[in-house]
C-alpha cells in the first residue's frame, strides 16, 4: 500500500494527524449525498469515481476551520 501511495502518510498533516468526529460525519454525509445524484454537464455525465472524492475533499477543507 505504501509503495502505491508514498505520500499518503502526509495526507493528515493539515489536520495534525487526526480528523475530528464531526468532520468525519459531515464528510460521510457529503459522500453519501453526492453519490446519490449524478453530475451532468449538458449531455455529459461525470463519473462519480472522480467527482465524489473531489467534492468530499472540498467539503472537508471548507468545514475544517469550524472544528479545529
Amino acid at each position: 500500500f505504501f509503495f502505491v501511495y508514498p505520500h499518503l502518510p502526509l495526507l493528515l498533516d493539515r489536520w495534525n494527524g487526526t480528523v475530528s468526529l464531526p468532520l468525519i460525519l459531515i464528510a460521510s454525509f457529503a459522500n453519501t449525498f453526492f453519490e446519490l445524484f449524478p453530475i451532468r454537464l449538458g449531455h455529459l455525465t461525470i463519473n462519480d469515481n472522480l467527482s465524489v472524492p473531489l467534492i468530499t475533499g472540498m467539503v472537508m477543507l471548507i468545514c475544517q476551520p469550524l472544528f479545529a
